[in-house]
């Protein structure tokens, strides 16, 4: 049973992970630009990023869909595959798709963590010392602050796969979460479960023993 399933397994779980990884990035990239900026302008941008992530999972997969259809009618040119079809997969834009709305959710999460950090003591010295803001949240902020998005990203990954098993439906992927949906027979059922919760389990306690390392050296957690 294990040979058949391990296709759709890998290729969920690396659509899956490269979203997730895409997602963080960006979020944590953005949040830095963010806290760039004054107070004010920072809430206007916050504002922003709230009202994006209030928009349905299914209009942005549909909304881009069509973008790639029409860069194709006007240039001629294919950007992205936008659906799985015999040996030709679709995969890089399942994965940007996937990682837009949680790229919101991470970012709401890390601005927060940011600004917490930012009124603690150690913040106050190293300005004290004239360390530079950009400096300060790449070196000091965001190491403490990444600990708990880290741990706050459990809720996004479980959404992530909620939104997965629309993907895979509307790519025509024949990924695990559409296998779920179609098998009733307990043994497959549980198999793919477990390849689900296993690399998702291995994950966070891997970061777990990680960040552990790091506070047990001293650094500023």
């Amino acid at each position: 049973m294990f040979p058949y399933l391990w296709e759709p397994i890998t290729y969920s779980l690396l659509v899956l992970f490269s979203a997730f990884l895409l997602a963080s990035s960006l979020s944590i990239l953005l949040t830095i630009l963010t806290m760039l900026f004054s107070q004010k302008n920072r809430d206007r941008i916050k504002f922003i990023f709230y009202l994006f992530e209030s928009v349905p999972d299914v209009l942005v997969i549909l909304l881009s869909q069509l973008f790639v259809l029409s860069l194709y009618k006007q240039t001629g040119i294919l950007f992205f595959e936008i659906a799985s079809v015999g040996n030709e997969r679709a995969f890089l834009l399942p994965v940007l798709v996937l990682a837009i709305l949680p790229t919101v959710q991470l970012f709401r999460i890390s601005i927060l963590s940011f600004e917490t950090e930012e009124r603690k003591d150690y913040v106050t010295l190293a300005r004290s010392i004239g360390l530079g803001k950009l400096v300060i949240l790449t070196f000091h902020i965001l190491r403490n602050a990444v600990i708990s998005v880290f741990f706050q990203s459990k809720k996004t990954i479980w959404f992530m796969l909620s939104n997965l098993f629309v993907l895979e439906l509307i790519f025509n992927i024949s990924g695990i979460t559409r296998f779920l949906m179609s098998t009733l027979q307990p043994k497959m059922f549980t198999i793919a479960v477990l390849s689900i919760f296993i690399p998702l389990f291995v994950f966070y306690t891997v970061g777990v023993i990680v960040l552990s390392k790091k506070a047990n050296k001293g650094e500023e957690i």
